[in-house]
């Protein structure tokens, strides 16, 4: 057994924020619960917090590693955060409070209250004393540098995606059609639920959370009836996305602070932070490439089985029979979306943008 095997990067929270050292403990503790860790939140909170009254876990230079051996712990493992600011915790000595920016809660199975314990302790600690590890654990980006540091392994490179169509990251069970949503709120926590039963998240409302944020920051729907929010966090296990096309339109902000767009066609994409560059310009410009034509985006929306959608966006089955020029155009227009995104957008152009102007707007915003 090695140290990294009783973690994941879900039970990993960087740059985080808590208000003191109870509050640190009760979030480390929910992430250890959702992730099936323990048996009973509480009742191992409890033993948490006797451990604490019976002497503190600080152990200077920033490090907290506060425990509790319970039978309320089904195996053992262990939840790490890094924080952007110290927070006071109870020192070893009892008059002496120490400055913490780094904390791993521990969960010990009372019947490994022994060898267990012991292992878990003195391999981090063994590792943290390490000035230079402690502190490169501090400035870790990703949860999984941060495991990295700590098995004292080299951060692998993330891998990159073996297939060129971009179906290979959505499956039928992500695709929904006709259906109908109040807003687009809804409409989001309902994709987002979706991945998150697909086993693409780590954690449904810390990834939320990114969507909601990147809302705000910047609206995400297009015009001609799409939309297409998404969030980059370590929440997310593997790049993918939802999609649902809808019986009636929803409104949401456009690109113009000022302007609400009918939304009926939306992609909801999850991107780890690791591939927040790569991964995310393909996914965008694949997408925004195929959906730019007029009859592929009508035909989507006509789709009566996700087979048949997926078929779409690979280009495996045709929109409309005939070739008239008009598709012909578009499907010039479509290869060129590549070249509009890396040409910088003229802000004082015409106030009423083309389609593909506002895609080219919305993908710089969109990568920001």
């Amino acid at each position: 057994m090695t140290i990294t095997t009783l973690t994941n990067s879900a039970l990993i929270t960087l740059q985080t924020t808590f208000t003191d050292r109870d509050e640190a403990i009760q979030a480390l503790a929910d992430q250890l619960d959702q992730q099936g860790k323990l048996h009973d939140k509480a009742q191992y909170l409890e033993a948490v917090f006797e451990r604490e009254a019976h002497g503190a876990t600080a152990l200077g230079e920033g490090l907290a590693v506060p425990h509790g051996k319970s039978d309320a712990v089904k195996e053992a493992s262990f939840a790490v955060a890094t924080l952007k600011n110290t927070i006071q915790w109870q020192g070893i000595d009892e008059d002496e409070m120490e400055e913490v920016n780094l904390i791993f809660l521990l969960a010990i199975p009372n019947a490994e209250a022994g060898s267990t314990h012991m292992k878990i302790l003195t391999d981090l600690t063994s590792v943290l004393v390490d000035d230079d590890i402690r502190e490169a654990a501090l400035k870790a980006t990703t949860a999984e540098e941060l495991i990295a540091i700590l098995g004292n392994e080299e951060v692998q490179e993330t891998p990159v995606i073996d297939s060129s169509k971009i179906t290979a990251l959505t499956s039928e069970a992500l695709i929904n059609l006709n259906t109908s949503f109040s807003d687009r709120d809804s409409a989001i926590e309902a994709l987002a639920e979706q991945l998150y039963q697909q086993g693409k998240l780590h954690n449904k409302a810390q990834y939320l959370e990114a969507v909601f944020e990147r809302e705000a920051h910047g609206a995400t729907a297009l015009g001609e009836g799409l939309a297409v929010p998404h969030g980059k966090s370590d929440a997310v296990k593997e790049a993918s996305f939802a999609v649902a096309t809808l019986k009636s339109t929803i409104q949401w902000q456009g690109i113009d602070e000022d302007e609400m767009e009918d939304v009926n066609l939306i992609f909801l994409l999850a991107i780890p932070n690791a591939e927040a560059g790569s991964t995310h310009m393909k996914i965008l410009t694949d997408l925004t490439s195929v959906l730019v034509d007029d009859e592929v985006r009508e035909a989507v929306l006509r789709a009566t089985s996700a087979q048949q959608l997926i078929k779409l966006l690979d280009g495996e089955e045709a929109p409309s029979e005939g070739n008239n020029s008009e598709n012909n155009t578009a499907n010039n227009t479509a290869k060129s979306t590549e070249t509009f995104i890396e040409t910088e957008f003229v802000e004082d152009a015409p106030e009423k943008l083309s389609f593909m102007e506002k895609i080219s707007r919305a993908i710089k915003k969109l990568l920001s």
